[in-house]
């Protein structure tokens, strides 16, 4: 008899009934897409951040006190204490070697550069200028490049005329090559730095990966192409390097290094960073250890890895991991911190300190808190919106259907067994609504994988037991005011009319 009432207020308000339900789906669509994509988004945002570069620089610990103490970086230091070449694999054997996206090795020396030589050909040098100017300021870079592309100015005008006076006495040597710049001209030193450009590995724990700068470093703008890590011949020269020595793609540089060996590198591409590394020269790993007569060393390394953003925890490990418990120890090292993954990559590599480069690791940890937190915001509001939605909604009806509990109440029945009915009535509305919403809700979820993250976003079973609890709290909230109305109603002033 309860379930037969119960359905013939149902038909009888079935428009009161498709608005509560179509509220409902609604609030539940919204929560279901938030959710599901909150908890399933987190690598992927990991991995879109991942493009600002790496997170975590290992250095060897001479080096590393030496910043400590006096600020210089492993480049003004001039340590000679280096990593081990061959221990780069181990990078991606530890705890979290999963979580470890990409690295790449870095060896620097100086070089003193003997000639840079062209093809023998007339080179438009107004039109190459102009050209590397517009590359030297990007979108995101422009702050930085503007000294850049000022000194480049003043370097090109006096260059041009120099330029112009060999393209017309060009006269062929070492089969076609000619001087870029008037013999006898100082070139002095260049940095010169040795790495991976795109490497394929075979590390001990089964796993293949490709590494190196091409992926570490993809936001560079690169004109012409990166050099082979096999090569024995290539560089890459920064662009305000080249500016300032009008050297072009195709050009050949002559270097010496500690050996004193002459060696030629035929420029594959120019490039800018938006930093200071414009100015060096890069070749790959092995040219740089020969160049500098030095053999398994690396200078440092740079690791990018997908962290969980920072809490108490992980502070304190920061300072110092000695002052945990066990268990704190076990959760900390546990956890893909970028404090753990630091000291998991000290563990394999050896005499190293892993240090997070803190802009990148806390812009990246405060970027998934806020995401977060915004999505929990939303989700919070269209909850709270379905509720004021289903408030006035069901207030209206309780007071179309006045004479009907009106009577009720007259015939015995009490405000216990009324409200019950009542609230049957909306549970049962709102579950439909909620199904019909959680379906629509994986459906944005996937648009949202698909538009924003290229990909789709699994679904976490854990997001219908939450939005069932919200959809039944939702439900008894929105009908608070119209249990109030109906503990108000008086039978007898409702049956005389009034």
């Amino acid at each position: 008899m309860f379930f037969k009432m119960i359905i013939g207020a149902l038909f009888r308000q079935k428009g009161k009934m498709f608005m509560v339900a179509f509220t409902i789906a609604l609030g539940a669509a919204l929560s279901v897409a938030m959710l599901n994509t909150m908890l399933g988004v987190g690598d992927k945002i990991n991995m879109e951040l991942k493009s600002y570069g790496a997170n975590i620089n290992v250095l060897p610990k001479d080096a590393s006190l030496l910043d400590d103490i006096y600020g210089l970086s492993v480049d003004d230091a001039k340590s000679h204490k280096y990593l081990k070449e061959d221990e780069l694999t181990l990078v991606k054997t530890i705890f979290w070697g999963f979580n470890i996206v990409d690295f790449t090795p870095y060896f620097n020396t100086e070089c003193e550069i003997i000639s840079i030589k062209r093809p023998c050909q007339t080179v438009d040098y107004e039109n190459y200028v102009e050209g590397s100017n517009a590359m030297g300021v990007s979108g995101n870079n422009q702050g930085e490049n503007s000294e850049i592309n000022d000194q480049s100015d003043s370097d090109s005008e006096g260059l041009l005329s120099g330029a112009d006076e060999q393209n017309q006495t060009c006269q062929p040597i070492d089969d076609d090559w000619v001087p870029n710049v008037e013999n006898g001209t100082d070139l002095g030193t260049v940095k010169v730095i040795g790495t991976w450009f795109n490497t394929h590995l075979d590390i001990p724990t089964g796993e293949s990966i490709d590494t190196g700068m091409q992926r570490l470093k993809n936001w560079w703008k690169v004109q012409g192409e990166w050099t082979a890590d096999d090569s024995n011949d290539g560089c890459m020269v920064g662009i305000l390097y080249a500016m300032r020595n009008v050297v072009d793609v195709g050009d050949k540089v002559v270097l010496t290094g500690v050996s004193g060996e002459e060696r030629m590198y035929t420029v594959n591409g120019i490039f800018d960073s938006g930093s200071d590394d414009d100015v060096t020269i890069y070749v790959p790993l092995h040219e740089a250890q020969e160049l500098a007569g030095i053999e398994n060393a690396v200078s440092r390394i740079e690791v990018s890895a997908l962290t969980t953003p920072d809490n108490e925890l992980s502070r304190k490990a920061a300072r110092n991991p000695l002052l945990l418990t066990l268990k704190e120890k076990e959760i900390w090292y546990c956890t893909a911190y970028v404090s753990s993954i630091c000291y998991q990559l000290q563990e394999v590599i050896t005499d190293s300190v892993a240090k997070p480069i803190r802009q990148v690791a806390e812009s990246e940890g405060d970027i998934l808190n806020k995401t977060t937190l915004l999505m929990v915001l939303i989700t919070i509001l269209s909850m709270l919106g379905s509720a004021l939605g289903i408030s006035n909604i069901v207030t209206a009806g309780v007071m179309e259907r006045r004479a009907e509990i009106g009577l009720k109440k007259a015939l015995g029945a009490g405000n216990l067994s009324i409200i019950l009915s009542m609230l049957t009535e909306i549970v049962i509305t709102g579950i439909i609504g909620g199904a019909v919403g959680y379906v629509v809700g994986l459906g944005i979820t996937q648009i949202i994988g698909y538009r924003v993250f290229g990909s789709s976003i699994p679904i976490a079973g854990m997001v219908i037991p939450i939005v069932a609890i919200m959809i039944l709290l939702v439900s008894i909230i929105g009908s608070i005011p119209a249990i109030k109305y109906l503990l108000r109603l008086n039978p007898t002033e409702v049956l005389h009319g009034r």
